[in-house]
């Protein structure tokens, strides 16, 4: 096949577009992540100004109260400590954190964690048997303290600023047991109403 030199002109202007095309398509898509990134920046820096330095930092908190927030890190401490005491602090601090923002969702999570306890199997050979041992070791069984776990529900609602409501059931599956060391059976299953009012 022969090439005129009109043709060969053509195929030239067709194959110069065509690689403009792909020029342009590069080009648009460098542009477009140029503008994303300068955007990002921008809601970086601007967010302060914006939301404020309280908002912004609430952003990364999940919660507007600076009170809760920090009763909620309280309770993650102790919570940490893993034991019965702490664990029992850990859920006051968190419930004390809801009774301050009923929608500080982080809270509500490390509430749900401290009502599903357990507590493993002490043996009787893991008893300390010396004077004065808080052990009480008359009231455990021939094997020893038996291992127990409960499971808990626990929900809240905010109605307005003002009023909110919680409800609570302990306990579901109504098992009897006794924390370790503890000479008094724990509550069965029991359900907890309360409303509170704030101004």
């Amino acid at each position: 096949m022969r090439l005129s030199r009109s043709n060969l002109k053509r195929r030239r202007r067709s194959f110069g577009a065509r690689r403009a095309g792909g020029a342009n398509w590069f080009v648009r898509f460098v542009v477009l992540a140029a503008l994303i990134l300068v955007c990002f920046l921008l809601y970086v820096l601007l967010k302060p100004l914006l939301f404020g330095d309280e908002r912004a930092a609430a952003l990364k908190r999940g919660t507007e109260n600076a009170e809760a927030h920090e009763l909620y890190l309280r309770g993650r401490f102790s919570w940490n400590q893993r034991t019965a005491e702490a664990v029992r602090r850990a859920a006051d601090y968190y419930q004390e954190a809801i009774a301050k923002d009923p929608r500080y969702a982080l809270a509500h999570a490390g509430l749900a964690e401290c009502y599903v306890l357990y507590n493993g199997w002490k043996y009787l050979s893991d008893y300390n048997l010396a004077a004065g041992s808080e052990d009480n070791i008359q009231y455990a069984t021939a094997d020893g303290t038996p291992a127990w776990y409960t499971l808990n529900v626990r929900a809240a609602y905010a109605f307005s600023r003002l009023l909110s409501g919680q409800v609570g059931l302990e306990n579901i599956e109504d098992v009897h047991y006794r924390t370790f060391a503890s000479g008094v059976s724990a509550p069965g299953r029991n359900l907890q109403v309360s409303l509170r009012v704030q101004w």
